[in-house]
């Protein structure tokens, strides 16, 4: 597919599909805009109601980056600069022709782009009526529109962000439709941008679908909001037909029995659930309702999430996490994934949560609901997407050991263990800093040396030989998975077989890593964690020879000691490194776990 997407731009025919013009060439039909019934959000208890400072640092021309620290982007923003390296990116060329990767991570000229800005606002003025919010709205969208032309730069390069700059579009128009800032001619304009949006996206949609993953189901939703919400707009019927037929397909093929997401991460798999629960609203939104078969999968995916719930409102982290988050209708931290559930609980009837803060984003998306019972996470063995997940009391573990590949792995991390209790992480994922940081090889954080893992001479059990791509598709052998035990075991690693034990007893988890190779190698088992005391609790030992301890944090050659709780951020954490030189060993960690 990319030596087709390549052959189409060398002879011009993304061009042809998406013509570079000024805004007037296109559409502009007369509408009074999408209509989302969001104002459920507006009839909160007050005492639910969280303090939102982020409108205020907007008319300051601070944004959330990643949604993390506050950085300046202007007031508007400079659309076209990267808040990561301040890099400026192509603004006077087809899209098809931006580079993904000369400037650096594009992400961050993106993350501007997709307009997560427009939540803040959203959620102050139905809170608060302040016009302020609406004008701002307004006069950002008319310079991002002056400074992005149809089809011309770097922010028109991906159909996901163009589809996600339309749900929240839709969203803010649909809240601000009573602002002295909402005019007839402002609504035209946005009519305008969904349809020059839908022929973006229509126009390179069979590459999105070839992703296997949430780029697709993104954009097919997009041509479903777009086709439903602008239903004068040329063009509306077929999108929404064709954006309904491929969000069902790609969800029949994507999450499995199990609930697994084809992405093997968990903040994708909340993209996914976002997308799932916008298009549900839009479809209620046009008379309409999910297909059955696309409710059960959504549910489905959603108990999968739910089963990776800590108390604190986060999950089990695994995977890429690029910090994407689709919608912001609730002012809860990033790391705070029930939003999501709750809404998830609401439209598709999958596991409920209690009630709290984090039900805003569900009052807005679903007018009349009310509050279900608590629901407490329960331990699962999902062999679809690899994670098996126990717990014991506060204690919760989870292990990586996918057996199968359907779509391309994420992150080298098979036998990864992250262990939480009542306290938080004990040993976790790191998450991800950046996808392309030209100075950082390890950036990315998704090689095994910066996962819970057993190595053999400090390298991959597959080979990186692209940016995303790994090869070949390594797999675990599952042999045991009872209540308080699992043994998994792979042979990635040229001329060895490494198996782990994770066995939960006494009020101790002990992993014991076993190596058997055909030649001598430097044998190492490494625990990643925000907290030095906690790794220095575990007992670590070798079985079978004396081993060598080393400890790592922030060093900036490797990169170990380094975690990202945000996308673009890097932060000092800690990595023990338990080593030996052998071609047989036997590795043994016990983690005490704690209890209230």
């Amino acid at each position: 597919m990319r030596i087709w997407f390549a052959l189409e731009r060398q002879l011009g025919v993304l061009r042809r599909k998406t013509p570079v013009g000024e805004w007037k060439d296109f559409a502009g039909a007369s509408s009074t805009g999408p209509r989302v019934d969001i104002t459920g959000l507006a009839r909160r208890p007050a005492e639910n109601r969280v303090s939102d400072s982020e409108a205020h640092e907007l008319r300051s021309g601070k944004m959330r980056l990643f949604s993390g620290s506050s950085i300046d982007v202007g007031n508007p923003p400079l659309w076209h600069i990267s808040p990561i390296n301040k890099s400026e990116w192509a603004a006077d060329c087809h899209w098809s022709h931006v580079d993904d990767f000369k400037r650096g991570d594009i992400k961050g000229v993106w993350e501007a782009n997709r307009w997560s800005w427009v939540y803040p606002l959203v959620r102050s003025y139905l809170r608060d009526r302040d016009p302020k919010h609406a004008e701002l709205f307004w006069s950002w969208v008319e310079d991002w529109m002056s400074h992005n032309p149809p089809n011309v730069g770097v922010n028109w390069k991906c159909g996901q962000e163009a589809s996600f700059r339309i749900f929240a579009a839709s969203i803010a128009v649909s809240a601000f439709a009573d602002a002295p800032a909402t005019t007839p001619e402002r609504i035209q304009s946005l009519a305008r941008l969904a349809h020059v949006t839908g022929v973006r996206i229509e126009a390179h949609f069979a590459y999105a679908i070839s992703q296997n993953n949430n780029h697709g189901i993104s954009e097919a939703v997009g041509l479903v909001t777009i086709g439903t919400l602008w239903p004068e707009l040329l063009g509306a019927s077929r999108w929404k037909a064709k954006g309904l037929k491929t969000v069902s397909l790609l969800c029949d093929r994507l999450i499995t029995l199990d609930g697994s997401f084809s992405q093997h991460s968990s903040n994708y798999h909340r993209v996914l659930l976002d997308d799932l629960c916008w298009l549900a609203t839009v479809m209620r939104s046009g008379g309409t309702v999910l297909p059955l078969e696309l409710k059960e999968a959504a549910r489905r995916a959603a108990n999968f999430l739910h089963a990776l719930l800590l108390p604190d409102g986060s999950v089990i982290r695994y995977g890429a996490d690029d910090g994407a988050r689709v919608l912001q209708l609730s002012t809860c931290a990033y790391s705070d994934f029930r939003p999501t559930l709750a809404a998830c609980a609401a439209l598709f009837g999958s596991n409920a949560i209690p009630a709290g803060p984090w039900d805003d984003q569900v009052a807005a998306l679903c007018p009349g609901w009310r509050a279900a019972e608590t629901f407490d996470a329960q331990p699962a063995n999902f062999s679809g997407g690899g994670l098996y997940v126990k717990r014991r009391g506060q204690l919760t573990l989870a292990l990586r050991a996918p057996t199968v590949f359907s779509t391309r792995p994420s992150h080298a991390d098979q036998l990864h263990l992250s262990v939480y209790d009542f306290k938080g992480a004990v040993t976790e994922d790191l998450g991800t800093i950046s996808y392309n940081d030209p100075l950082k090889t390890w950036a990315d954080l998704s090689n095994s040396c910066f996962h819970n893992v057993p190595l053999v001479d400090g390298g991959n059990p597959m080979t990186k030989v692209g940016r995303f791509l790994w090869l070949p598709w390594t797999v675990c052998e599952v042999e045991i998975t009872e209540p308080d035990r699992l043994v998994v075991s792979h042979r990635g690693f040229a001329g060895f077989v490494v198996r782990r034990e994770v066995v939960i007893q006494d009020g101790v988890i002990r992993i014991t890593d076993s190596f058997i190779g055909d030649r001598d190698a430097d044998l190492s088992v490494r625990w990643h964690g925000q907290c030095r005391q906690r790794l220095e609790s575990l007992q670590v030992s070798c079985e079978t020879h004396s081993g060598q301890q080393t400890w790592y944090t922030a060093d900036e050659a490797t990169g170990l000691g380094f975690s990202a709780s945000h996308y673009a951020s890097a932060e000092p954490s800690h990595c023990r490194v338990f080593s030996v030189r052998s071609s047989r060993a036997v590795i043994v960690t016990r983690i005490p776990v704690l209890t209230v």
